[in-house]
């Protein structure tokens, strides 16, 4: 390996990076869908599917992307009652200007006190508390819904940013080290679990093993190479 040096430190510089987005800000993350399925009863993929089509805009995360309103037609229905729930007229508005009108006559979302089963009040107060540190719950399901949802923009612009540091440094550890990022990444993996505190001795099994499958097939295409061209020389 070249410039081992420049792998090590990258390798940490990432993995430090990897390992907060894991830890901090994708368990809040989690911990917002959470609190959406306690107080809402519907499934957590339901706040992720409305809170993608709020960030992934068009020119985000790329000047280039398109929104994922037009990916996501499966969960057309949900979108609209939470759209609807929230005031948001976007969809309306956009169906309106493709001569599509659209009349909602009922809401699977409904306003009110938020209320839960007793025996999930806990798991609310600790999710609620880990995510959404220092603001006070309301006491209205619209205005959780918009805080929540502000939160998780938020915290989804950081991750973002988090994952363009470790590509910038994948892209570096490739040029300067020739390690191809798809090994960077896999170790980029075993360095967050050895920062978790987990044992890696598994994982490191599994690369010896692919390693050494890399060098059969290897000695495969070599042993075949070399058959053709004894067969070739036989000729002769």
């Amino acid at each position: 390996m070249n410039n081992k040096e420049v792998f090590v430190k990258k390798l940490k510089e990432s993995g430090e990076i990897k390992y907060e987005m894991t830890e901090v800000h994708n368990r809040i993350i989690g911990k917002l869908k959470q609190v959406y399925s306690l107080v809402f009863g519907r499934e957590k993929r339901d706040f992720l599917s409305v809170k993608n089509m709020m960030f992934y805009k068009n020119g985000v995360p790329e000047p280039d992307s398109t929104s994922r309103l037009y990916d996501f037609l499966n969960t057309f229905v949900c979108l609209v009652h939470h759209y609807d729930f929230l005031g948001e007229d976007e969809i309306i508005e956009y169906l309106k200007e493709a001569g599509i009108e659209l009349t909602i006559s009922s809401n699977s979302l409904e306003d009110g006190d938020i209320k839960v089963a007793e025996d999930q009040e806990k798991n609310l107060k600790h999710s609620w508390d880990f995510a959404m540190v220092g603001d006070k719950m309301p006491e209205k399901k619209k205005e959780l819904l918009n805080m929540i949802l502000d939160r998780s923009l938020a915290v989804q612009k950081v991750i973002l940013e988090k994952k363009s540091e470790i590509d910038e440094d994948a892209d570096d550890v490739q040029a300067d080290c020739q390690v191809k990022k798809p090994l960077f990444m896999k170790a980029l993996q075993i360095k967050v679990k050895e920062l978790q505190k987990r044992s890696v001795d598994n994982e490191l099994v599994k690369v010896e093993e692919e390693i050494e499958a890399a060098r059969d097939l290897v000695e495969v295409f070599k042993e075949q190479e070399e058959a053709k061209e004894s067969k070739e020389e036989t000729k002769e």
